[in-house]
């Protein structure tokens, strides 16, 4: 049983505010679902608790770490238990021949290491222990060998898995917004020829921008996204490399978080280079998932309108649940009401979105629109999608958690799983 030792809160906040959200959302995820062998979630998927690290991570890191802020101080325990554990658990065993090792769940599976490249570079962000940051490392290296590819669909993307049949946009955006993520990183901190360090010391300074500059070209340039929409559909088969017609076995589904994840590699492209062309990119992929992948909704403010009485605030939803398999169109709304792995797609989504917001020199403008997206999301949840009651621990004393449903235009429904926790955490943390 994790220690838990923060106050249990009452479940009670002020209208719009985020960070007494958040809480509710990270209490709940560390109180209820965390197992302390472990110090995971095992309800979920690896993928999804590699989405939960970096989430509570982010959190932590907003509010100053354990040092700034009471909080995140009451949870430490919980949180260096997920980070040493987690560690432990997809610690790399390399091959007799000390090539290269995945060092997680799901080997040849490459989205998942993605996932967890991008969870330990947050992690050494809110630590600065660098056991994080050079496993972060292995795993880029791991994709570069393994899941690049430049011989087929226009020369570059990553394939989903060994199998080498399918080039989609999760794992090829993870590459990209990994690379990015770890340029700054390795610049200001990588080692010394000779120090303790990963095998890949030897990595220059440019390293890291160069290979998320040429993923950036080729993802820019593929046919991962639709034309008519202006959206990253899922992705490519190999047969296929280009636009086609019918819903290929879901390569043309277009999920909430193919268009999230390349929004934290821009974010950290634009902070290296200046290129302003990033931004424009990035604001026409956004109004397009509010054009496609939204419902109007009331913010959570009980009218259909605005405060402003413009139009009505855009909720993000799963449009594309059910569409795999039959792949017979486009499924109606609340579809994925029940798909509980799904919940982490909108999460990713906002996350990504946040850390775009907060991107040195972003205008102002741009940054309203990007927050107000996620306010009206945060707000909507917050109202209509959590329980109407607090919900108690499974084990050990009463401690008040705050449960929140899949669907962020409500109503709650339960599903005991750690997914829709990190996705409402992502959500409300994005906006801190």
């Amino acid at each position: 049983m994790p220690p838990a030792t923060a106050p249990a809160s009452s479940g009670r906040c002020e209208g719009g505010d985020v960070a007494c959200y958040a809480a509710q959302s990270v209490h709940t995820l560390l109180r209820r679902y965390q197992h302390w062998d472990d110090g995971m979630f095992g309800e979920t998927l690896p993928w999804i608790e590699a989405n939960g690290i970096e989430t509570v991570c982010d959190w932590a890191i907003r509010l100053g770490g354990p040092e700034g802020s009471p909080e995140v101080a009451a949870l430490w325990p919980n949180i260096t238990r997920m980070l040493e554990r987690g560690a432990n658990v997809t610690q790399p065993q390399y091959p007799a021949d000390h090539s290269d090792s995945c060092g997680t769940p799901y080997c040849g599976h490459y989205d998942d290491q993605g996932w967890w490249g991008l969870a330990w570079a947050k992690a050494y962000e809110l630590t600065h222990d660098e056991r994080y940051l050079y496993k972060a490392v292995e795993l880029f290296v791991y994709l570069r060998n393994n899941s690049w590819d430049d011989t087929t669909c226009g020369g570059g993307g990553n394939w989903w898995s060994g199998a080498r049949t399918y080039k989609n946009s999760v794992t090829s955006e993870l590459f990209f917004a990994l690379a990015a993520r770890l340029h700054p990183l390795w610049l200001r901190h990588r080692p010394v020829a000779g120090a303790a360090s990963p095998r890949h010391y030897e990595l220059d300074d440019r390293y890291f921008l160069e290979w998320a500059l040429r993923a950036w070209q080729w993802i820019e340039a593929s046919e991962l996204r639709d034309s008519r929409s202006g959206l990253f559909r899922d992705g490519l088969n190999s047969s296929q490399c280009g636009a086609s017609s019918g819903n290929d076995d879901g390569a043309n589904a277009t999920w909430t978080y193919n268009q999230g994840i390349v929004l934290g590699g821009i974010a950290d492209l634009f902070a290296a280079t200046g290129d302003h062309s990033l931004l424009r990119f990035a604001d026409e992929l956004i109004l397009a998932v509010m054009e496609h992948m939204t419902v109007p909704g009331d913010g959570g403010g009980g009218s259909i309108l605005d405060q402003e009485g413009g139009e009505p605030p855009h909720i993000l939803v799963e449009w594309a649940c059910g569409t795999c398999g039959g792949c017979a169109g486009i499924a109606p709304a609340g579809a994925c009401a029940e798909a509980w792995d799904s919940a982490m797609f909108k999460g990713a989504f906002m996350r990504f979105l946040g850390y775009l917001r907060r991107t040195p020199t972003l205008d102002f403008a741009r940054a309203s629109i990007y927050r107000g997206f996620a306010a009206a999301n945060a707000a909507s949840c917050w109202e209509h999608a959590r329980s109407s009651s607090r919900v108690y621990a499974r084990a050990g004393p009463p401690q008040a958690t705050m449960l929140f449903g899949n669907d962020w235009r409500g109503p709650y429904e339960a599903a005991d799983v750690a997914t829709s926790q990190i996705a409402a955490l992502g959500l409300f943390a994005s906006l801190l």
